[in-house]
């Protein structure tokens, strides 16, 4: 839906993955011996899991997480791969598929990396924002936004992000290994603005600002809400807020 890079090291077990994924693609495809329902069981391994440790922790973190890794997607679209090597400190030039919080990476299909990275992220206060929501025309929707941070800011300052998501899409694939499947995707971002840059204030000092959107064909609130985070210069996340929308806005 947003957000985030690091300095971080890759992890030896990505390392490892990796070179293991590397050494795969150069052996030639049989596509007799590829199952879909093998690849499908380990995707729902991964969700089964990450459900249950999100379950143990409260809202804020769960938020913080998940909006973390959506908008290091965001970044990935506006981002050439050097800047991932130079920020995250990698020794080999590849876009990261999952970021948590800018603070660590690794591929998407690892499972043992990616929940390791999300049980240890960093735990930060969720700001306190009150929304007021107006459609000034059917293609637009205004966000007004008014509240606390909750997070010191010093001298080096951090902006305000929103983010705009629609959860509940399917996709229909008419080819690939997913083939006659319809896929389902939550928390997809949509658009994404900068509500303002704030720096040397305390963690109670009231912020408010206004973002607007332009909507696509089918919006629909029911099916979005708003994702609210801090970020530095230096793509870490800190703190983040989900906001739902008013139905039939």
């Amino acid at each position: 839906m947003l957000d985030d890079l690091v300095y971080v090291r890759m992890n030896s077990l990505m390392m490892k993955k990796r070179g293991e994924l590397e050494q795969k693609n150069m052996l030639p495809i049989n596509l007799d011996n590829i199952s879909v329902n093998d690849f499908e069981k380990s995707i729902e391994d991964v969700d089964k899991e990450l459900k249950r440790l999100l379950d143990d922790v409260d809202d804020s973190i769960a938020e913080d997480l998940l909006f973390g890794a959506s908008a290091s997607f965001t970044e990935s679209e506006t981002q050439p791969p050097d800047f991932y090597v130079e920020t995250l400190n990698l020794d080999t030039m590849f876009t990261p598929q999952v970021v948590v919080q800018g603070r660590a990476q690794c591929l998407g299909t690892d499972q043992d990396a990616l929940l390791s990275h999300i049980s240890s992220a960093p735990r930060f206060p969720s700001p306190s924002f009150q929304a007021k929501f107006e459609r000034p025309s059917p293609e637009t929707l205004q966000v007004t936004l008014t509240g606390a941070v909750r997070t010191k800011i010093d001298s080096e300052g951090a902006d305000i992000l929103v983010a705009l998501y629609e959860n509940g899409l399917l996709t229909d694939c008419p080819a690939g290994d997913n083939r006659g499947r319809v896929l389902s995707n939550d928390f997809v971002v949509r658009k994404m603005e900068k509500l303002c840059n704030i720096k040397d204030i305390s963690a109670k000092k009231t912020v408010n600002g206004t973002v607007s959107f332009s909507l696509w064909d089918g919006f629909k609130s029911n099916k979005c809400g708003i994702g609210v985070f801090l970020q530095d210069r230096s793509f870490h996340t800190f703190g983040c807020q989900n906001l739902s929308l008013p139905q039939n806005l």
